[in-house]
């Protein structure tokens, strides 16, 4: 699982593998497009620029290997 920052409920949530819906390598990155327990959807850009949310949720910080892996 990982935090990150709900716009929506405007505080911090945790992300569990069940609420993830995809994950695509592109040229910027490995995209990962989840669901937050409110219904708002975000994707987080990791691998060489981990850590960055790039729609939905503002800000996340990894909190397990998910976001270590690979």
């Amino acid at each position: 699982m990982f935090r990150a920052w709900c716009d929506t409920l405007e505080q911090d949530v945790l992300i569990w593998p069940t609420s993830i819906e995809g994950i695509a390598n592109t040229d910027r990155g490995i995209v990962l497009t989840y669901r937050c327990a409110c219904g708002t959807q975000g994707q987080m850009l990791s691998g060489a620029a981990s850590h960055k949310t790039i729609t939905g949720h503002t800000r996340h910080q990894a909190t397990n290997d998910l976001a270590h892996s690979g």
